[in-house]
């Protein structure tokens, strides 16, 4: 069967698509933009859909929406009209799901005139089905008929605006589904349904629609709302509370636990915006790189937490423009592994797609305001851990979890703007990797820093969710990665929080009265990592906690800051410890390896936001660093970034990283035959 189907669409169905409020200053512009689109594309609004049989117990099905819109809007982004490009991708979006519904009817009707009935629609991408699974399904339709669609390497249609699906069928009639019913639908994440959830976040409400049984944590991220979910929806954190509104008042419910099963109104409460660290030392660039006039190009590091983006004009070597952000991977867990998982479980591509998406709409958000266009980039450079480089190229970074921890390549990666949605000569450079766990960005500060050229011996500490350390002494950069977990950034911790306002970021105690600090100097809500660590201090200083890290005043310390009562358990004591041993008695290990003693080290570099703002002092009284560490301590900032910067600013700057990154060791820990003594030896507290 093939047939051609006309559709029809109405502005506000592309609105309410598209999430844009009455309430919008920009409501208006929104309709007269979209009332103009609609009517000059009307004629593509058709589609092609193809169903075979295969048998008796299956049916392939296939659905192509006129190519011309998807042309259309990628000519409208290419030439800055992103307003109108984002419309009529919302447009060609819902057509296509409107043509897939209608030849599900028809489809229906041909089976049926041959005693069949559908009794299960499946999707090739779903959370149940394998995107794998496409070939199989455009294999069963290519062997009738002649379709204008092919594969990328990522499995991923072309045109974009395609859908395949396959049926299961039956001779029982009892048993098939009647048409499309949503709640009998896999996608309980689809936006056409008509359940609305409606989320009220900063004092701005917003409308979606979601589907019955739909979990609220999974909905939520997907309209990407950043929420806390360190454990990754595992239902083991309880940090994802929202505040639910009822008929009684509101109420609080935890997001992960939540089925969408009637039209609900809830408040997030913890969407604060985090603090992100983008400033950083970086030696002089020796050549600058000669650009043309109104060049710009976009350095991006990508942290597990974090993420900026930063604008460089290339032909005065200046910074013009910047983002900051959370991870928008961030609530499908606070680790790679979590997120590693998740993807396993959910078919894939998911997280890569956000990421690129997330890096896209920031550079698209950065070109309005500063009046540029897509054809200006000359460069976007990026660096980020080895997982997150796989999920940018759209890998599988399974393996990079199991042994023996394998990465495919770990070269530098030249590709096109394609790869973020861009058209055009943009080059797109993904910095190289050393193993499955020091990754692009760890390169990328060894190249901020002239770690190789440096006089004398240096370590270089990043304390992040992976503690990557590296050692350059005797001619020799060695470098190894501790799972210190993400502890140090409070996400697994009762009391603990990211870098948020209201974060307490210094903590003291004197003459038995807490003396704090928080961001941005308002009521505290929960301690960060550089917290953390003062209060671990304290604990010991005061003999609430002994070297062991057992209590000795009970189960937990209660920390009362402004009438707020925190509570520091027992286990968060235990991840802390376990925390700061793995980071130690992976320096130990390191500088074993390298034949030195601390007192040999020249200087020691502290990268990432963590190493920036905690106190170094109350850190070597833990035991996170060694002592007489505190007078070499120099402190490098966001130094994936500097690097990336500076990569695109030298001239000479993809021959230094490539020799750079070739030369370096790498010390598998987890094989390393001292590494246990040296852990076991660092869990005292000293």
């Amino acid at each position: 069967m093939k047939k051609e189907i006309l559709l029809e669409v109405n502005i506000e169905d592309v609105l309410l698509t598209m999430e844009c409020q009455k309430t919008s200053p920009n409501y208006n512009e929104y309709v007269q933009t979209c009332q103009h689109l609609l009517e000059s594309h009307n004629e593509s609004f058709k589609a092609t859909g193809w169903l075979v049989l295969n048998g008796e117990e299956r049916a392939d099905c296939l659905v192509i929406l006129d190519p011309v819109l998807e042309q259309e809007a990628d000519r409208l982004f290419r030439t800055g009209e992103y307003l109108e490009g984002m419309m009529l991708n919302t447009i060609a979006d819902y057509l296509l799901f409107d043509a897939t519904e209608k030849f599900e009817k028809e489809a229906g009707v041909v089976l049926e005139k041959e005693g069949l009935y559908m009794i299960k629609k499946l999707e090739p991408g779903s959370s149940k089905v394998p995107i794998e699974e496409v070939v199989d399904v455009l294999d069963a339709v290519r062997k009738k008929y002649d379709i204008p669609v092919r594969l990328s390497e990522g499995y991923m249609m072309e045109p974009v605006k395609s859908s395949s699906c396959y049926y299961e069928l039956t001779r029982e009639k009892s048993k098939c589904i009647e048409g499309h019913v949503c709640e009998r639908c896999n996608d309980h994440l689809c936006r056409y349904r008509k359940v609305v959830l409606t989320v009220i976040e900063r004092m701005e409400e917003r409308t979606h629609l979601v589907g019955t049984g739909a979990n609220l944590l999974d909905a939520l991220r997907r309209f990407g709302y950043t929420i806390e979910a360190p454990c990754g929806g595992k239902r083991l954190c309880n940090k994802c509370k929202v505040e639910k509104e009822t008929k009684d008042g509101p109420v609080w419910i935890y997001a992960c636990k939540t089925e969408i099963e009637e039209a609900m109104t809830i408040r997030l409460q913890n969407a604060e915006q985090g603090h992100v660290m983008a400033d950083y030392h970086m030696e002089p660039v020796i050549e600058h790189k000669a650009a043309a006039k109104g060049k710009i190009a976009f350095a991006v590091d990508v942290g597990t937490t974090t993420m900026v983006v930063q604008c460089l004009d290339m032909d005065k070597h200046v910074l013009i423009d910047e983002e900051r952000f959370y991870n928008p991977q961030r609530p499908y867990g606070a680790d790679v592994i979590s997120r590693i998982q998740h993807e396993r479980e959910n078919g894939g591509k998911i997280l890569s797609r956000i990421l690129r998406d997330k890096i896209r709409e920031v550079v698209l958000r950065i070109l309005v305001r500063q009046g540029k266009k897509e054809t200006d980039i000359s460069d976007i450079a990026i660096a980020g851990n080895t997982v997150m480089m796989y999920f940018l190229e759209g890998k599988d970074p399974y393996g990079l979890s199991v042994s023996p921890f394998t990465v495919e390549n770990p070269d530098r990666k030249m590709t096109n703007g394609s790869i973020l949605g861009f058209e055009g000569d943009i080059k797109v450079t993904l910095l190289p990797v050393i193993s499955a766990y020091v990754g692009a960005d760890i390169v990328a500060g060894f190249y901020a820093s002239d770690i190789r050229k440096v006089q004398g011996n240096t370590l270089f500490i990043d304390i992040g969710t992976n503690g990557e350390i590296a050692l350059s002494a005797n001619g020799r950069v060695i470098t190894a990665s501790t799972a210190a977990g993400p502890a140090f950034e409070g996400a697994n911790i009762s009391c603990g929080t990211g870098s948020i306002d209201g974060a307490v970021c210094e903590l003291d105690y004197f003459e038995g009265q807490w003396l704090f600090k928080t961001i941005a100097n308002i009521h505290p809500k929960g301690f960060n990592g550089s917290a953390l660590i003062d209060l671990m201090h304290i604990c010991l200083q005061e003999g609430w906690v002994d070297e062991t890290g057992r209590m000795e005043c009970g189960d937990s310390v209660i920390v009362s800051l402004d009438g707020t009562d925190f509570e520091f358990a027992s286990e968060d004591v235990r991840k802390l410890q376990l925390a700061k041993a793995a980071i130690a008695a992976g320096i130990k290990c390191l500088l074993e390896e390298g034949d030195i003693t601390l007192d040999e080290v020249d200087r020691i570099f502290l990268a990432g936001g963590f190493g920036s703002h905690m106190n170094v002092e109350h850190a070597v009284k833990i035991g996170l660093l060694p002592d007489g560490a505190g007078s070499k301590v120099f402190v490098l900032g966001n130094s994936s970034l500097a690097g990336t910067v500076r990569f695109l600013f030298e001239e000479n700057g993809e021959k230094e990283i490539d020799i750079l990154a070739s030369g370096c060791e790498y010390l598998e820990l987890s094989m390393y035959s001292r590494f246990n003594d040296r852990f076991v030896d660092e869990l005292l507290f000293s």
